[in-house]
């Protein structure tokens, strides 16, 4: 029943906002307007900005998550996570753009084992401070797709909230991004390889580790106000040593993706997003962040 619910009731929520948003942009989209440049970015938030200009975003999402490590054991952790994010973008050309941000979190943590008990934690505070650069390699022609490549790295992260440690550099990803306009239908697809370098937190030496994510997007513009998207991210993580020993085998997970994008006055975006597990830990979430 649990499954069932942490599956279903993110899903009805999304369509039960998606439907009231709908009909509030049909209702107050004046008669006889023109059709005005639909941002894209709602659906493919990777567009770049245009030249010159300096784009600011803010969001925050919320993610619940129960791992069964063991269930004949009766070994679980359950982990509420509250994540808050800031940032800038600014296009130096058509093609490239330059982004910085920074993200604070607080989190809940419950680990029990029968015959032991459960033992809580909390966690909170800065989190990372990083940079992110993108370049357009080719354009949506209408036969061929749009071509981003991306990179980012962490400049700044927290490692431990106990001892306030932190690293330096040590989080870089890249990542391929395509999109293709068919109007009002968007395609967009991306591949991102993370890697995480090895470090010392508390003593406890923690060896390196990378991720894979691919994630395809199918989007449908409504009108020049609202989107709506649907999709879904598939990712590998490999294990994490913990001096030198294996903790964990590697990790496949997958995550049904469902967005809502609405258009405001001034060239403000808000987005609202509902994912939740199909293959791994059980788990579900949602985001909202606004663009201005």
């Amino acid at each position: 029943m649990r499954r069932f619910l942490r599956f279903y009731v993110p899903i009805f929520v999304f369509l039960l906002i998606t439907s009231s948003v709908i009909a509030s942009a049909q209702e107050s989209e004046p008669e006889g307007s023109e059709e005005s440049d639909r941002d894209f970015s709602l659906i493919v938030d990777e567009v770049l900005v245009q030249r010159g200009t300096l784009r600011k975003f803010v969001s925050f999402s919320y993610n619940s998550e129960v791992d069964y490590s063991d269930e004949l054991l009766g070994i679980s952790n359950a982990r509420d996570a509250l994540t808050a994010t800031a940032g800038l973008r600014y296009g130096f050309s058509n093609r490239f753009e330059a982004g910085l941000y920074a993200s604070w979190s607080g989190a809940l943590e419950n680990n029990f084992v029968i015959g032991s008990g459960s033992n809580t934690h909390t966690e909170h505070g800065f989190r990372n401070l990083g940079v992110s650069l993108s370049y357009r390699l080719m354009n949506d022609d209408g036969i061929r797709p749009a071509l981003i490549v991306a990179a980012s790295s962490a400049l700044v992260e927290r490692d431990s909230s106990a001892s306030d440690e932190y690293s330096f550099g040590k989080t870089n990803s890249v990542s391929v991004r395509m999109y293709r306009i068919i109007d009002p239908v968007i395609v967009a697809g991306t591949i991102t390889y993370q890697r995480s370098e090895a470090r010392s937190v508390g003593g406890v030496e923690l060896g390196a580790r990378q991720s894979f994510l691919f994630s395809p997007t199918v989007s449908v513009a409504f009108n020049d106000r609202v989107t709506l998207s649907t999709g879904f991210s598939l990712s590998r993580a490999t294990s994490v040593n913990v001096n030198q020993f294996e903790t964990a085998p590697d990790r496949t997970r997958a995550s049904l993706n469902l967005g809502l994008g609405y258009v405001m006055q001034n060239n403000r975006s808000l987005r609202l997003g509902v994912n939740t597990e199909l293959l791994g830990d059980r788990s579900f979430g949602f985001n909202l962040g606004m663009d201005f």
